[in-house]
């Protein structure tokens, strides 16, 4: 290939295998656990299909890109941009996230804007997602909303560490369970959370609230007899859901 003279950068495009992402298939069997985590390194899902090597775009160690259109590769900054978006799937849970336009550099970085898992009730919706591959940690620095498994909350950001599997939710309102905090942490893998005060939270016509910058309210998820989660609070936390969060906190 010839590089033009007066051209910063070399972008080379490629087009992608046109290939369908349906959302839900495998997801529905994941729950919270499912959604968020992949929610870091990845949601939605790339069902009943799997792809051929000329269809993916890069892999990490856990997660590939499948371009939903056209791809441009800039050869100097070795930056990969999907503008047409595509599907981030994780190899190791199966789920994927969609999203509107994609930017990546293989093992360092993957960027999205307007990306949205769905499945079965369970929505996950960020105006920007920032995936550090060499971490394993994603944020969403313009937002994020989290409905369903018996919660519905909005924050201005939220941290995701997928090898410990906890989120972060910084200033966090809810609706359900109703609660404003300074943080919200949550536990993938059993659904149960960590209140940072000041914190209010509201439980029947009773409101906990708590102005203390060092206060904690411990949410421990139940599963009711049809299957729905609720959460039931208390001002005694457990040191092993303290432990839990120890690096989050």
């Amino acid at each position: 290939m010839n590089l033009v003279d007066g051209y910063d950068s070399v972008m080379v495009r490629r087009q992608a295998v046109n290939e369908s992402t349906p959302l839900g298939a495998h997801a529905s069997r994941m729950g919270l656990r499912g959604v968020l985590c992949v929610l870091a390194l990845t949601l939605a899902v790339v069902a009943h299909a799997q792809p051929s090597a000329s269809d993916v775009v890069t892999s990490a160690a856990r997660l590939e890109v499948l371009p939903a259109g056209d791809q441009t590769f800039d050869l100097l900054t070795g930056e990969t941009v999907l503008p047409e978006g595509g599907t981030i799937r994780d190899r190791v849970t199966g789920l994927a996230l969609e999203a509107a336009i994609i930017r990546l550099q293989e093992g360092v970085y993957i960027e999205a804007d307007e990306v949205m898992a769905r499945r079965d009730g369970v929505t996950f919706e960020a105006a920007r997602l920032l995936v550090d591959l060499e971490r394993l940690v994603a944020t969403t620095p313009e937002g994020v909303s989290f409905r369903g498994a018996g919660l519905d909350v909005k924050a201005v950001l939220a941290e995701i560490d997928f090898t410990l599997e906890v989120v972060r939710f910084e200033e966090p309102v809810a609706e359900r369970p109703a609660f404003e905090a300074r943080a919200f942490l949550l536990d993938l893998a059993g659904g149960d959370a960590l209140l940072l005060g000041p914190y209010a939270y509201e439980e029947g016509i009773v409101t906990l609230r708590d102005d203390r910058e060092d206060a904690k309210l411990q949410l421990t998820a139940v599963t009711q007899d049809d299957g729905t989660r609720t959460y039931r609070a208390s001002s005694i936390v457990d040191d092993a859901l303290l432990e839990r969060f120890d690096t989050v906190r």
